[in-house]
Formats: C-alpha cells, sequence, structure tokens
C-alpha cells in the first residue's frame, strides 16, 4: 500500500493500546481502507480527505408506515427472556461469554435487567411483534469466585448488532437501543462515540454512520434514547447521529426534566400527565426516563401506530 496510507493508518493506531494492535492491525487496516474506498475518502489508496463525511442525513417521517407485521431488534446488554411472553429470539452477539448467565445486580437499570424491562415495554406496546432479544455485552467469570459479570456496551458492539440487523433486512422493522456510548462531549451539539473497550473510532464512528443510514434507507429505523441528564449535557450518542430516530421522555404536554433533548430531536414518547412510571408484571413499576420511551416508540413503530412526534404510551 503507499507509503502515504501508511503514515495515515500508522497515525490512527498511536490511539490504540499496543494489545489491540498486536491483534486487529491487518483486519483494521482492511476494514479502514474499505470504508474509505467506499465512502471517497481514499481514491486509488490515496486518502483525499483527513476524515470521512457525515453522510447527509435523510428526512425523518412523522407518521410510521403501516405495519407489515416485521420484528423489532432490541439491543441490550443481557435478557431473562423467559420472563417476556409472545414470539422473542434470543441472539447473543458478546465477543465473549455468551455461554455464562451473569449474576443478578439489583435495580432496574442494572446490566442484568435493563434488557429485560426494555423488552416488556416492548411487549407492553405492541402485544403481537416479534421480538429479536440481542445480547451484546461480554461477560467474564473469575476463576477464584465464579462471579460472572458484564462489560459495558462499546461502539464496536453496537456496530456488530447493527450488521446483525441488516442481515435480517427482510424479516426487521426497527431497531432500538435504550444505552449511551458517549466520548467526550462538553458542548452542546457535539456526537462523539466513546473509546472505551479499545474502539478506534476513526474506523468505528463512520461505519456506525454508514450503516444507519443505510438501514433508514432500507426502511429499518434505528431508535435510540437521548440521555437523562436533563439537558446539561449534549443529546447521548448514538441518538445524536442525524440518521438515528433519536427518542426523549415526556409526561402530558412537556419533557420529562431529567430528558435530554433538542431541535433535533425526532420523538418524544410521552406518558400521561403526573404519571412517571410504567406497570410492570415482573418488576411492579418501571420509572419512564428516556431508554423506556425509546423501546415503547420503536415498538409502537413497527405496529404502525406512530403519527406524531409526541408519541402517547400507555402506562
Amino acid at each position: 500500500m503507499k507509503k502515504l496510507v501508511a503514515i495515515v493508518f500508522a497515525a490512527l493506531l498511536a490511539i490504540l493500546p499496543i494489545s489491540a494492535q498486536a491483534t486487529s492491525q491487518s483486519s483494521a487496516f482492511d476494514e479502514w481502507l474499505k470504508t474509505g474506498t467506499a465512502n471517497g475518502w481514499i481514491v486509488d489508496g490515496k486518502v483525499t480527505q483527513p476524515v470521512a463525511p457525515a453522510p447527509t442525513p435523510t428526512p425523518t417521517p412523522t407518521t410510521a408506515p403501516a405495519s407489515t407485521g416485521k420484528a423489532l431488534v432490541i439491543v441490550d446488554s443481557y435478557f431473562e427472556s423467559s420472563k417476556i411472553s409472545g414470539n422473542v429470539i434470543d441472539v447473543c452477539l458478546a465477543r465473549v461469554g455468551c455461554e455464562l448467565t451473569p449474576n443478578p445486580i439489583s435495580g432496574v437499570s442494572s446490566a442484568f435487567h435493563h434488557g429485560t424491562a426494555m423488552a416488556e415495554l416492548a411487549r407492553k406496546a405492541n402485544p403481537d411483534v416479534t421480538l429479536y432479544l440481542v445480547r451484546a455485552a461480554s461477560a467474564f467469570s473469575n476463576p477464584r469466585t465464579g462471579v460472572v459479570t458484564m462489560q459495558v456496551i462499546n461502539g464496536n458492539d453496537f456496530l456488530n448488532a447493527l450488521k446483525f440487523a441488516k442481515s435480517k433486512q427482510d424479516e426487521v422493522g426497527a431497531v432500538s437501543f435504550s444505552y449511551s456510548i458517549n466520548g467526550n462531549m462538553p458542548r452542546i451539539g457535539d456526537c462523539r462515540l466513546s473509546t472505551a473497550g479499545m474502539v478506534n473510532v476513526a474506523i468505528t464512528d463512520p461505519a456506525i454512520r454508514a450503516l444507519v443510514t443505510e438501514l433508514k434507507a432500507l426502511g429499518i429505523p434505528v431508535f435510540a434514547a437521548t440521555g437523562n441528564d436533563g439537558n446539561r449535557k449534549p443529546v447521548s450518542y448514538p441518538a445524536c447521529i442525524p440518521d438515528v430516530m433519536s427518542v426523549a421522555s415526556g409526561v402530558g404536554e412537556n419533557f420529562l426534566l431529567t430528558s435530554n433533548h433538542d431541535a433535533t430531536t425526532d420523538y418524544v414518547g410521552a406518558l400521561p400527565a403526573n404519571t412517571f412510571s410504567f406497570t410492570s408484571a415482573t418488576y411492579r413499576l418501571l420509572p419512564h426516563a428516556t431508554s423506556s420511551a425509546t423501546v415503547s416508540v420503536a415498538a409502537l413503530w413497527v405496529a404502525g401506530k406512530v403519527s406524531d412526534k409526541w408519541v402517547r404510551l400507555a402506562r
């Protein structure tokens, strides 16, 4: 490969730990070269632009298309799928530990319970939808104690989940992701992927954005939560990506005080006035936040029941 490409790629690798370079240099280079060539910022092996240009966002429809009976992909850390009624398909894309059952952690927002709660809310919003429950977080067992813990979902995990959705494009109607994987985002309007988990942002971020745009063009929108920082921080990544369907949370006619939102927010999942939680067969009550709003709006979308930016949710 030409000298200029080698120099630029070496600079990109400088942000990676040595162990990651040793195991991923060849495959990472191939992916970087393929992505750059496909998007026009590498021509005949020469870098023509310093970074990949952002895709032009396509218009976000206010009204969902009529239901076609397609499935909803929910991406999360872990699921107790036996607690979810109806047609459920378990998929594990974790890099490590698919055979492991994590030790329970208290709290609905914990990595152990969060996915199950999201699946239950999807089923509440759309009783008939097929759910692909995509377990994306790796799990590790402590050889001394036997305790199984989960890693945080990172950009590579999310990208793999999007690739799975594309592989099922004839069966899937939407993707729901109620997590944030924020990089350094100190200012409103920032939209950066985290480097956590040895993620090479220069490769993974453009790939995520391009695949989100491609899925949207295929009629498979990706819904993501805006975050629960009370607008003290920017809208979370990946909800800040223009072609992602960003979802905030609301109550009545107002945004929930904890919900991030801005002028680009696509939807608001709103419970009735003075209502701040969902009833739950598994957890008794589930708090209303951008996570719950996102999966509920996505489930209603595939049912063809979204007709306004403010999507009315049932408790």
